[in-house]
């Protein structure tokens, strides 16, 4: 539900170590996102804005056009303890994820 995503992104991280890539999300409860990538080529970062629509959808907008084309994408998210599948609905970033959900903000996004 709106409800249960709100309650698990709201002040938590998103966090994903692929193989040639970290990468991590805050989501503040104010709907402010500060996300960074790094790996041996280097980081980068973005701000963006997210929320949930009352069709429970999570959505998420980035300022970097190379991020999903800097258009909203949205994804049906479902809370599997600690992590968190993102299954993609709409928007440029095609694909589904599976993230690690952490606590506040553990890398001082």
């Amino acid at each position: 539900s709106k409800e249960q995503i709100l309650a698990a992104l709201a002040g938590n991280t998103l966090f994903e170590d692929a193989p040639t890539y970290n990468w991590a999300a805050y989501y503040e409860p104010q709907g402010i996102a500060r996300a960074r990538g790094w790996s041996w080529l280097g980081d980068e970062e973005a701000v963006g804005h997210w929320h949930v629509n009352n069709d429970g959808l999570f959505c998420v907008t980035w300022n970097r056009k190379d991020w999903a084309g800097g258009t909203e994408n949205c994804y049906r998210v479902e809370i599997q303890g600690q992590k968190a599948v993102l299954r993609h609905v709409s928007g440029k970033s095609g694909g589904d994820r599976t993230l690690v959900l952490k606590n506040g903000n553990p890398y001082d996004l």
